[in-house]
């Protein structure tokens, strides 16, 4: 399997404005496509919860 994940962080007024990218590649993303098609928002969701902490815990 293959996987391509790009970044973009803004700073904006408020914060940080963050957009994601992913592209996953290989019959093993083709599988989970198939078996669990809602496993790329999870998993985006789960880096942004994990960036948002180490974002807010930084001196």
């Amino acid at each position: 399997m293959q996987m391509y994940q790009a970044w973009l962080l803004t700073a904006v007024e408020s914060g940080t404005h963050v957009v994601t990218e992913n592209v996953v590649r290989g019959p093993a993303a083709k599988w989970l496509q198939v078996s669990s098609p809602l496993w790329a928002q999870r998993l985006n969701s789960l880096w942004l919860a994990q960036l948002k902490r180490l974002a807010e815990s930084a001196p």
